[in-house]
This record gives structure tokens, sequence and C-alpha cells, in this order.
């Protein structure tokens, strides 16, 4: 009993530590945010008292998760790994992965894990490309159980905003949906078809969204996820521009015929 006490006195005084960092400005830092269904938001930040890579890079957050899993505490969902990072402000692309492993101790569970980050000036175009790519790995889990990931592209370079940390405002990447077959280890992966940018406009954020559902499982189920984001500039390619200049020369000459001087 008394373990127990004090293991509620350190989880409380763990949640105002949080509550107190969560409000300190992002600045183009990479963040996360973790929504358990029937339980707590949790936001972790790069540096943050969540993070044990200590901040030292902010486009990279390593979990905690002995801290993150005392905070789950009465939840039944548990956590081995969590973590993002990205290229900001980014180079020939934008890019933003993150990637975790998730198992519940018994009772049925949901949850959405977010990374964001704002300030992302590169690449530059008048058009632009979101590639959308995710895998998953079930482990003793439930036939229908599920991992589904979805990467945003945001030209108001806002990013998600708490309380509710939802809807992610920007442009969506077509949904990727991975279902669980029963309890024999299954790994799936897939790439979404290329999501057009127009406009395409810097700065902008970048975000990506795993939703993980798990039914109540005596044998303890788990899921290893990944997802990755990667934005492009579309550049039209030298044949285009070939056939440009065809075009513009055949049109210049036709000009040139119509205006030649009458002949007396």
């Amino acid at each position: 009993m008394a373990r127990l006490c004090g293991h509620l006195r350190f989880v409380a005084a763990f949640c105002v530590l949080l509550a107190l960092t969560a409000t300190q400005a992002r600045a183009g830092s990479i963040e996360m945010v973790l929504i358990v269904s029937g339980g707590p938001t949790i936001d972790i930040m790069s540096g943050g008292p969540l993070d044990s890579s200590g901040g030292a890079n902010p486009d990279l957050i390593t979990v905690n998760t002995g801290n993150l899993n005392a905070l789950l505490l009465g939840t039944g969902l548990s956590f081995s790994s969590l973590g993002a990072s990205s290229n900001n402000p980014g180079a020939a692309n934008a890019t933003l992965s993150q990637n975790g492993q998730a198992s519940t101790s018994g009772p049925a569970v949901s949850f959405i894990v977010e990374a964001f980050q704002l300030d992302y000036n590169s690449p530059v175009g008048a058009h632009g490309q979101m590639q959308s790519s995710s895998s998953t790995t079930f482990t003793n889990t439930t036939a229908g159980d599920s991992t589904g990931f979805t990467s945003f592209y945001d030209g108001t370079n806002t990013g998600p905003t708490s309380p509710t940390w939802l809807p992610i405002p920007g442009t969506p990447s077509n949904p990727l949906l991975f279902a669980s077959t029963g309890p024999t280890a299954q790994s799936d992966s897939g790439t979404a078809p290329l999501t057009p940018l127009t406009p395409f406009v810097v700065p902008f954020a970048l975000a990506n969204e795993i939703t993980v559902s798990l039914a109540a499982n005596a044998t303890t189920p788990q899921d290893g996820f990944s997802g990755t984001t990667i934005v492009t500039a579309v550049i039209p390619e030298p044949s285009s521009f070939a056939l440009l200049g065809i075009g513009m020369t055949g049109f210049l000459a036709f000009r040139r015929f119509f205006k030649r001087p009458a002949v007396a």
C-alpha cells in the first residue's frame, strides 16, 4: 500500500511538471502528442521531461518510456519504445518520421500518436507533392486489431493546437490502414498514392498521425509501428522544357509569318 501511494505521488508530481512545460513555445522544435481513449492526453516535447535525448537536437525525440508508462498507469497501455525525428528545416525534401512499440496488459485500448513540427522552409517550388508510407508488426493480437497512418502538409504553418490537438490542419494524404488477421505475428507495410500540393508555400508545417486499436486480450498483444512523411517540390522534366521550347518557337514563327508586310 505504501509503495502504491508513493508511486501515485510520483505520478501526480510528474503531471504537474508536464503541465508547467506544456505551454512553452514550440519554436520549430519537433513535438509529439499521445491521446489515449479513456485516459490522458500527453504532450511530449523535444527537451521536455519525457524526452530522454535531452533536447540537444530539436529535430529528435526519444521518449523516456519509464516516465511515460508511469503516466499511463491504469489504462493497460504501455510502450517499450516511442520517438520521432525530422530533417527540419528541410533540404531537397522535407521529412518527418515516428515509430514505436506498444502493448496492452489485457483491457481493450485505442490511442493516437501525433508527431508535428513547424517552420520547414525547404524545398521551395510552385508545386509540391507528399509521400506517406507506414509499416506495422502485430504480435498476439486479435483479428481486426488495426493500425492507421496519415500524413499532413500545413501551409498555414500552425500545426495542431491544444487542448484537443484534433483535427490536424492542412492537406491530408490518403490514409493507410493495416488490420490483424489473428494472433500469429504479422508484418505489413504500404505507401499511399502521392498527394499533390498546390499551392505549395513556405514556411510550412508537417504532421503525421498513427492510430492503433487493440482488443481485450490475455496474451499481451503488441503493435510495432512506424510512419514517414516526405514532401518534395515538383520540377518539370527536361522533356517538358523541350516541348515548351518547340511550342514557343512555332508560335513565334507563326506570328512572324502573319506579320509580313503585304507585297504591292
